[in-house]
């Protein structure tokens, strides 16, 4: 695993890796109807690197894969701290296969995103971090989400792109 300074990427790595705040929107605007598929949702282990970003271990563990009728364009784990499931439990349990930032994590008035954790995985690495298969590299996001209210809430975003895509905004 590779962090990747941001200087080092091109237009189109950097849009998708940097810029797109909102992937199925982003996503949608190239690619058509975007379909969430949530993949799982529950109290599991989780990695060093999750572990180290949050200070936790015992977390809910939201597994979801991003595509349209053609490709799967991203796979995503969003990490949920117990104490801040506990404090949005409804929010979280009434998710289904809506993604997490069209109801909680984007609303600017309740959330600030923290900067973007770049990384290239190869897909040896990448099979070990999410149990996924891979036939090549992978670049990753990760953000932490902190509640404006209690510092102490928090959840982690990283998005695993099986496929960078070509189409990007200048």
């Amino acid at each position: 695993m590779k962090i990747i300074d941001k200087t080092t990427l091109d237009k189109h790595q950097k849009f998708w890796l940097d810029e797109a705040k909102n992937l199925v929107t982003s996503l949608s605007k190239f690619y058509g109807n975007i379909t969430l598929d949530k993949i799982s949702q529950k109290f599991d282990d989780i990695t060093d690197f999750e572990a180290n970003l949050l200070n936790t271990t015992n977390s809910l563990v939201r597994q979801i894969s991003l595509s349209n009728s053609e490709n799967k364009f991203v796979y995503a784990r969003t990490i949920v701290p117990k104490n801040t499931y506990q404090h949005f439990i409804q929010e979280l349990e009434n998710l289904g296969t809506k993604p997490i930032g069209d109801n909680l994590l984007f609303d600017k008035s309740k959330f600030a995103r923290g900067e973007f954790i770049i990384r290239k995985l190869s897909a040896i690495e990448f099979q070990a971090e999410t149990n996924q298969k891979a036939s090549s590299d992978i670049y990753s996001r990760s953000s932490v989400f902190e509640y404006k209210n209690n510092a102490k809430l928090k959840f982690l975003i990283t998005e695993y792109f099986l496929i960078l895509p070509n189409q990007y905004e200048n």
